[in-house]
């Protein structure tokens, strides 16, 4: 699993090997997180299901925040 965002981030947003040492597999997983509630809230907007499609779309910077927040306190 870990390796398939790995390829993602490697095409599609032109991270290279280099940069991608500063990337934790806790990292991938929290970005991976909000990527998937961020399609499954598009994709419920779209079939018809429009608050529940909002509710699901507030989870994205819900989970970057919660991850920046742990990330901060580790590193104190």
């Amino acid at each position: 699993m870990i390796s398939f965002f790995n390829s993602i981030l490697f095409m599609y947003f032109g991270v290279n090997k280099l940069s991608m040492k500063y990337f934790q597999k806790s990292d991938i997983f929290l970005i991976g997180a909000a990527f998937i509630s961020f399609v499954l809230s598009v994709s419920l907007w779209f079939y018809g299901y429009k608050d529940e499609g909002l509710f699901v779309g507030l989870w994205v910077p819900s989970i970057l925040s919660f991850g920046c927040y742990f990330k901060q306190m580790l590193n104190k």
